[in-house]
């Protein structure tokens, strides 16, 4: 038992050692930045100097490589989180700046190329935190096709809601017309259903018919209205008129002149 704790003490003690040599080792920490699995971080360290160190030498290779992985997970996860931040920054750059809308600069220019957003911007310390250029263009690119989706968007609403209350506007005219052109009919034919449409042209006048803001369709249409309403009031009333007849002048031998007196 004492054998097999000391050993236990021991493995702890190397793979501390290795953990140590990992963070310190110049070579080690250049072949994590620029290793991508711990298959290919191992075997470059196998064949460098670092093999020859002790603190290498005392851990297994199964215990390399997992301390190598883990260590490789945490150095990607860090990576992630710092380009995740700085991607944030680096956007937040962009709508102060160039790709802000309610500036003078945006207003005049539009959307810049990304060679006219680098020359302006590459001295700022956000600019330059995305270290990658394909990066910073991919994200550029984003940024400035969002806005102009958005500008594009913004100038169709307008153009959309200026449209609407243009439809409104000539629709309330219009009614308001039709109105004032029934008004004009009643007032002028006391008995529209006896005139032709010519004939009721000549009672109410070219000047009239000129200034009301209706085409003549629509003037002849409204016309036809209200005959026909004259004509609907007329039978009511004709009804009307036979309903309180007396049963005996209706008989079905009189003539209808009769009936009507």
């Amino acid at each position: 038992q004492q054998r097999r704790a000391n050993e236990g003490s021991a493995r702890v003690e190397a793979s501390r050692d290795f953990r140590k040599l990992l963070a310190e080792h110049p070579v080690v920490q250049q072949t994590l930045e620029e290793g991508e699995t711990s298959a290919e971080v191992i075997s470059k360290l196998s064949k460098s100097a670092v093999s020859q160190d002790q603190r290498w030498r005392k851990v297994g290779p199964s215990d390399r490589e997992r301390m190598i992985t883990q260590v490789l997970k945490e150095r990607w996860k860090q990576s992630a989180a710092e380009a995740a931040k700085a991607a944030v920054a680096f956007r937040a750059m962009l709508k102060e700046s160039l790709l802000n809308p309610s500036s003078a600069d945006f207003s005049a220019m539009g959307t810049p190329d990304f060679g006219e957003a680098r020359k302006v911007l590459r001295e700022d310390p956000r600019w330059k935190a995305v270290a990658n250029p394909a990066e910073r263009r991919r994200l550029y690119s984003e940024a400035a096709a969002e806005v102009t989706r958005r500008e594009q968007t913004k100038r169709k609403q307008v153009a959309e809601a200026e449209e609407d209350l243009a439809a409104k506007r000539q629709r309330s005219r219009r009614d308001e017309a039709e109105k004032n052109f029934r008004d004009l009919l009643a007032n002028t034919l006391k008995a529209p259903l006896e005139l032709t449409w010519a004939q009721a042209q000549f009672l109410l006048g070219d000047a009239a018919l000129r200034s009301c803001g209706l085409d003549q369709v629509s003037q002849e249409m409204l016309f036809d209205e209200l005959c026909a309403d004259d004509g609907a009031r007329r039978l009511a009333a004709f009804e009307e008129g036979l309903a309180c007849l007396p049963t005996s002048s209706l008989e079905t031998e009189k003539e209808f002149e009769q009936a009507k007196v």
